[in-house]
């Protein structure tokens, strides 16, 4: 239960883990879940030495394991356990009620003289969560889609003025020796194509963000962005803002919530250096990996990459409106609960309070992705049932009254999407001079607050009734 645990909340935490069951070096060194990985036996064709990355990290985990053996025993790890209350409080976002639950784990290994630095390292992930759910920024979603994993790069549509999202490969494709995961990892070029930025394995093995600058035809020795991380974190998925100065990536370090989290950073043109980085919070950043946070100016869209409550060959893509300034949800007694949906993005129609600038902001999505391009679609529907178990079809359903309200909840959904399209029409035809239509539109404001009302109401019974099926409680 303990490495289950680890691979949802710290991707990093995965070798010591094995390590303490086993107590033998590993080979290489674990893998992110997103597989952004290092490669065996690579070098980076810009550079004028080689890297002997396996060596380095055959070292490396050498060395986590006798240090392992010199904090527990085998068998003293085995008796350390998270069990499925704690776990499941991290998954409801309930981070006060596990620090309490982790706590109460400790004291009782600490009587027994026990290790619990598995134990402390998950009470401090459950801080975090605390922090980032009390300063939840407010942001508005306009859709989400679930994709293949290993292609979620291709349902990005950005603006050529934000630049280009590439991968390793296709920028460095005479590096042969690349593995499969470093030519696939997502780099970033500029409106010009005369900067790249992209992640590669240092000389410990751990990927890192370099930067090159393309002189003539070749691209410059690349330059380590070595102000962002410790040694020991793994850096991707950048993506730099038209202004040339803000830089946005992902990180699993010991700051991060889940696996990988959104950083952001500014470079400073006094010190040549990019300031310390900052975790952008909730709602972005999961107890699970989420990442390639990507904003286009020109169409005023932000984009990023999330698996939480996703299989493990999927990724949900989340298209949102960004903002000038960051403002958060106020906590108090009363609205924790919605608060902590909306930090989990439980629904993208419960952040959408402007329903004008949502039209507004799908009919430009529209638009971009053109009628050539077909949206990325695997399934009917995407539902989330409990404790990361989603429906895709009706036919998924186990229940047969949880199935018929699944029926009138996408009914209403698609009423809702209409509804939407007539009163957009209708407010640009009050804007021209049509004042007859404001008893039109404030009715059709009034549907879509009782909509909205009904969906989340359907939503609510569909899960119960098919929890009581499953036999879930």
């Amino acid at each position: 239960m303990i490495k289950q645990l680890f691979l949802l909340l710290c991707c990093s935490l995965t070798t010591i883990c094995t390590s303490a069951q086993k107590s033998k070096a590993s080979k290489d060194k674990t893998q992110p879940t997103t597989e952004l990985a290092t490669s065996k036996k690579s070098t980076n064709p810009n550079s004028n030495t080689q890297k002997n990355i396996n060596a380095s990290v055959e070292k490396k985990s050498s060395t986590q394991s006798e240090n392992l053996k010199s904090q527990f025993s085998s068998e003293e790890a085995e008796k350390v356990s998270v069990d499925e209350e704690v776990d499941l409080l991290f998954k409801n976002y309930q981070f006060e009620a596990a620090i309490q639950q982790l706590n109460n784990k400790i004291k009782l290994l600490r009587k027994k003289k026990q290790s619990t630095v598995l134990l402390d390292e998950l009470i401090q992930k459950a801080r975090i969560g605390q922090n980032m759910l009390q300063a939840t920024e407010k942001v508005v979603f306009i859709d989400s889609f679930v994709v293949p994993k290993d292609d979620f790069l291709k349902a990005y549509r950005l603006s050529p003025s934000s630049g280009t999202l590439v991968t390793y490969g296709e920028i460095f494709s005479e590096d042969k020796d690349a593995s499969s995961f470093l030519k696939n990892a997502p780099a970033y070029m500029n409106e010009f194509q005369d900067r790249l930025i992209y992640s590669y394995p240092d000389k410990q093995g751990n990927n890192k963000l370099f930067t090159c600058n393309k002189l003539g035809s070749k691209w410059s020795t690349p330059t380590q962005l070595t102000e962002l991380s410790d040694s020991d974190d793994f850096l991707g998925y950048p993506f730099l803002l038209s202004d040339g100065t803000t830089l946005y990536y992902a990180a699993n370090n010991a700051g991060s919530l889940g696996g990988f989290d959104i950083y952001v950073t500014r470079y400073d043109t006094d010190t040549k250096q990019y300031l310390k980085p900052e975790n952008i919070g909730m709602p972005f950043n999961s107890p699970a990996n989420d990442y390639l946070y990507a904003i286009d100016e020109t169409n005023k869209l932000g984009w990023f990459v999330s698996d939480r409550n996703q299989p493990a060959d999927k990724v949900c893509i989340y298209v949102f409106i960004p903002t000038e300034t960051r403002e958060v949800y106020t906590m108090n007694g009363t609205n924790e609960d919605s608060i902590r949906a909306l930090a989990q993005i439980r629904n993208i129609t419960i952040s959408q309070s402007n329903h004008q600038s949502v039209a507004d902001a799908l009919n430009i999505l529209k638009n971009i992705q053109g009628e050539h391009q077909q949206k990325a679609k695997t399934s009917d529907f995407y539902f989330l049932i409990a404790n990361g178990k989603v429906y895709t079809n009706f036919d998924d359903f186990k229940s047969e009254n949880a199935k018929q309200l699944a029926k009138q909840w996408e009914n209403a959904d698609q009423q809702r999407k209409n509804l939407l399209s007539q009163l957009k029409k209708n407010r640009q035809d009050y804007a021209k001079g049509q004042k007859t239509l404001k008893k039109d539109i404030l009715k059709q404001e009034q549907d879509l607050s009782k909509l909205d009302a009904n969906i989340l109401s359907l939503e609510k019974n569909i899960r119960k009734e098919e929890q009581d099926k499953l036999g879930i409680q």
